[in-house]
């Protein structure tokens, strides 16, 4: 009996122990990954800023970016004509009076 629950202890330390170990590393990999990206999204947003007069980046008080500001100006010419043709004299019914 004692054996079995000294059993039970020693395999849910190790199932323990393995999912840490497993957790960590994905942990420590998720870190590198989001490093990664916060570099490639700041280097996108210079460039679209560098590049583009029309967008503007959005900065907070720690200087970390927090929206686009897309500004677009458009021009246009519209003209407009009309015609009416008059086909003669209408008849109206009113109600027989």
């Amino acid at each position: 009996m004692m054996m079995s629950f000294v059993s039970v202890l020693i395999g849910a330390f190790v199932a323990w122990l393995v999912a840490w170990f497993y957790y960590k590393k994905a942990g420590d990999e998720l870190k590198k990954e989001a490093a990664s990206l916060h570099c490639t999204v700041g280097i996108i947003l210079r460039w679209l800023e560098a590049g583009g007069k029309n967008v503007l980046v959005i900065h907070d008080q720690d200087g970390k970016p927090t929206g686009l500001n897309y500004s677009l100006s458009l021009s246009d010419s519209v003209s407009a004509t009309d015609s009416v043709d008059n086909i003669g004299p209408t008849q109206t019914n009113n109600g027989g009076r």
